[in-house]
């Protein structure tokens, strides 16, 4: 059981690679996001183009609610384990809060296929590490908060500041997104 809890709470392992763990941890989330418009084969974002952003929100909901209630749920044991608050090990946290950081973006129709897919993820991905590294409150106050919700809640106000970012830059470079 104890093998489970680390391999769930290092994001499927992601919190054991070499440097920045959190960094990986985000890619992996990254990485499931243009797998869901990949696997979509592309399809043109002016037309029909609704329905790969649906997937991808529904997707994305789902890696941020199923990764945060499991970092709430083994926040005592990775403090225990690992040692600290926040352990770097345990990149569940990284994982909720770059789904946060992709969840319901608009796509840039006007950026075509896939590569407009690849400018918001990368987009996010990059203001999420930013904000998850800077910290801005309430960000700092959040991971005072006690066990897992420590771990998790100065993840997920990073991601809605990059959500937030994101979201302003593709109505500002691509307004017909």
């Amino acid at each position: 059981m104890k093998l489970l809890g680390k391999i769930m709470a290092s994001g499927l392992g992601t919190g054991y690679l070499p440097v920045a763990p959190g960094t990986w941890g985000s890619a992996a989330v990254l990485a499931v996001y243009l797998m869901v418009a990949w696997a979509r084969g592309g399809e043109r974002l002016a037309s029909g183009g609704e329905r790969l952003a649906l997937d991808l929100t529904v997707t994305m909901g789902a890696v941020a609610a199923l990764s945060g209630v499991w970092c709430v749920l083994l926040g005592d044991f990775v403090e225990r384990v690992w040692g600290g608050e926040d352990p770097g090990k345990c990149t569940l946290d990284e994982w909720a809060g770059q789904a946060v950081a992709l969840l319901w973006l608009p796509l840039p129709a006007t950026a075509g296929e896939f590569t407009g897919v690849v400018i918001v993820g990368v987009s996010a991905f990059l203001a999420f590490r930013v904000f998850d590294i800077l910290k801005p409150p309430p960000a700092r106050w959040a991971e005072k908060l006690p066990s897992g919700w420590g771990v998790l809640a100065d993840d997920l106000v990073a991601g809605v500041y990059a959500n937030a970012i994101v979201r302003l830059g593709v109505l500002a470079f691509f307004p017909a997104g």
